[in-house]
């Protein structure tokens, strides 16, 4: 029991050893590609409220539930360095969504644009659901006959 202990305080001690390793490299990376604009807000605070703004229309691939406003994720500061990059050099919003969408795919905006395949998405379970109430209906219906058979005779 306590070698399992050991063991396990050993892998826990060298997982957060990793982790500080891993903050560090990510870090020196974000100085050597020149990731400034990752962590640090635009001078001009109507730049920067639209690129905030922006980045909460924007889904980190990364986690998938979170903005990259939102996100630590390496790629998200990556996303995040292009924004305010791009708003910046004076580009539009709806044409930083277009280079990120893409750059990325559709799965990258909060608000995809509707698509044959979103649609089919969207349609797919509905079709689904009915198909199954017009199998399943009958059987009802033939099981509820029986039971009134049963009960005349």
């Amino acid at each position: 029991m306590i070698r399992i202990i050991i063991i396990i305080m050993a892998l826990l001690m060298a997982n957060a050893s990793f982790a500080q390793n891993m903050r560090g490299k990510i870090e020196a990376e974000d100085n050597r590609t020149g990731l400034f604009y990752a962590h640090e807000q635009l001078a001009n605070a109507s730049e920067e409220q639209a690129a905030f703004d922006l980045m909460l229309e924007l889904r980190c691939i990364q986690c998938q539930s979170q903005s990259i406003a939102d996100s630590d994720a390496p790629i998200a500061q990556a996303m995040r360095h292009q924004v305010r990059l791009q708003i910046e050099q004076g580009k539009k919003q709806d044409e930083i969504k277009d280079w990120m969408i893409a750059r990325y795919g559709d799965y990258v905006s909060f608000d995809p644009s509707l698509s044959g395949v979103s649609i089919a998405l969207w349609i797919a379970p509905m079709l689904i659901f009915l198909i199954a109430l017009y199998l399943i209906i009958p059987l009802f219906r033939k099981q509820q006959n029986k039971q009134n058979d049963q009960e005349v005779k």
